[in-house]
């Protein structure tokens, strides 16, 4: 079997980096993912590879290793270089990917004036000794679901490098009406994935108790009178 490494990273707003990699491979047709597996993580410099960590691999076939950024030296352009490597196995070969990224941080920042509901973002290159705003570059805000994020607007960060998204205020939240907002970049080319997520009381509140729902017509919990009529009917 001949698997492939999918690797991407996600810079974040504590000033962390997720590097996250998953292993798969087509067998007969289909996509096979492979857990319990071993993935190194490798920071590679001009003069040697230097090893991160390592993780096994999900059901999914998915590790994800979470590495501070302030301990991470860069190249002269502010780069950062990683490799994720398989080793390979009896019945699997070996396979790596690499990735190359600069340095940035995405900020996000709530703003509420009466009734309308913003938030601004900002984002910032930072490989380099001096900061300097990214502008016109597509940034999206996400509010968080129980599955995938729900995308709610988009904005195009100007020549400070900010953009501002306006929210919907009807938004369902937690019990005491949290929502949580994020604002992502995804796929750069230059910078690969970048997050950062604020909190806010912005949302209708959703209550979180499992409750048995009352008897209606279409529900599994039909009215009293319908069951004694197919009851009798049947008889």
């Amino acid at each position: 079997i001949s698997p492939s490494v999918e690797f991407i990273s996600v810079q974040k707003a504590d000033n962390t980096i997720d590097l996250k990699a998953a292993l798969k491979a087509k067998v007969k047709g289909s996509l096979i993912k492979f857990p319990l597996l071993k993935i190194r993580f490798l920071q590679v410099t001009d003069t040697e590879e230097k090893e991160l960590g390592f993780l096994i691999t999900d059901r999914n076939g998915k590790a994800v290793l979470n590495v501070k950024a302030d301990s991470l030296p860069t190249n002269k352009e502010g780069k950062l270089h990683f490799k994720a490597v398989f080793a390979g196995n009896k019945a699997m070969d070996a396979a790596e990917e690499e990735l190359t990224i600069k340095k940035a941080r995405l900020e996000i920042t709530p703003l509420k004036e009466d009734s309308l509901l913003t938030v601004q973002v900002k984002l910032v290159d930072v490989g380099t000794a001096t900061e300097t705003p990214v502008p016109e570059t597509l940034l999206g805000i996400f509010v968080h679901r129980s599955f995938n994020p729900l995308k709610v607007g988009e904005g195009t960060t100007d020549e400070n490098g900010e953009a501002t998204v306006e929210i919907p205020n009807n938004l369902p939240g937690d019990e005491k009406g949290n929502v949580i907002l994020s604002a992502r970049l995804d796929e750069n080319e230059l910078y690969g994935n970048l997050e950062a997520s604020v909190t806010q009381p912005w949302g209708t509140r959703v209550s979180n108790k499992l409750e048995e729902l009352p008897r209606s017509l279409f529900s599994e919990h039909p009215p009293l009178w319908m069951m004694v009529t197919f009851a009798v009917l049947m008889s």
